[in-house]
């Protein structure tokens, strides 16, 4: 079974909660966390800043700046995906939370290993829907003469290897039967 390695930031203003989602974690078989703690706004700057971070589960409550605060500004950044977590829970927090970008909401009352690796995998799905999406949507640029795609580095590369490390399909050369019609002739 593979391992999904995750680098997640845990921010939560309470030391004790913090160790109780590291523990957490820790339990989850199939996810190895590296679990960064910040429960200040100092701290989570700094890992914002400097870090490259996988996931970000964010307490509501956080002293001198809102987990919802945060939540916008990490949005904003596209830093990484987000889980509200609150023990102040109420349906009007979810949907905000929901709205403003979060990717799930954990109660406290129900956080554990398993209501962490539904989020995180939830998470993960969506992620991967919207990176779908990105790569759906946009602007190629084709060569009319020999067909090479422009890439996102500014390389042209054949069409074939375009497709092979953009999508999961794979390519296989074939005549179409216009084609083998053409070279019969």
């Amino acid at each position: 079974m593979d391992v999904l390695k995750l680098k997640i930031l845990v921010c939560d203003d309470d030391p004790v909660d913090r160790k109780l989602m590291q523990a957490y974690l820790s339990k989850i078989e199939d996810i190895e966390s590296e679990v960064l703690e910040a429960g200040s706004v100092e701290e989570i700057r700094d890992f914002l800043s400097v870090e490259d971070i996988d996931l970000i589960l964010m307490d509501v409550q956080m002293p001198q700046k809102s987990g919802m605060d945060w939540l916008e500004e990490i949005v904003d950044r596209d830093v990484a995906p987000v889980i509200i977590i609150s023990g102040y829970g109420s349906e009007e927090t979810v949907v905000e939370a929901i709205n403003k970008g979060a990717y799930d909401y954990i109660s406290k009352a129900w956080l554990s290993p398993e209501s962490l690796k539904r989020g995180i995998y939830r998470v993960l799905e969506k992620s991967m829907k919207q990176q779908q999406i990105k790569k759906l949507f946009g602007f190629l640029n084709i060569c009319p003469n020999c067909r090479r795609i422009q890439d996102e580095n500014g390389v042209w590369k054949p069409l074939e290897e375009y497709i092979d490390e953009h999508s999961q399909v794979v390519t296989l050369s074939r005549l179409c039967p216009i084609c083998a019609k053409n070279i019969a002739k």
